[in-house]
């Protein structure tokens, strides 16, 4: 799981602002249990926490360095509420 939604994002993100054309935009995938951790997925929590940090850290090393025309975003979730699915 880990190396799917945290090492996978990362080095997707990386080769996609490699190669996209200035204007381009990467899109992550998080998660709301990310920041709201459910007790009986800690390991798909903590991997869209990381996805979550790693995109935060994208968007401040972009906008830091000038350098290029591009962008980095996180879709993500949220809660359902519903008691079907609970």
């Amino acid at each position: 799981m880990v190396q799917i939604n945290v090492i996978g994002v990362m080095h997707g993100s990386q080769l996609a602002l490699e190669f996209l054309p200035e204007g381009g935009l990467v899109i992550n995938v998080g998660s709301i249990v990310g920041i709201i951790t459910l007790p009986f997925v800690p390991a798909y929590c903590a991997s869209k926490a990381a996805v979550i940090a790693y995109t935060r850290f994208k968007i401040h090393n972009l906008n830091s360095n000038k350098k290029n025309d591009l962008s980095v975003g996180l879709l993500s979730d949220l809660p359902i509420t519903n008691p079907t699915i609970i």
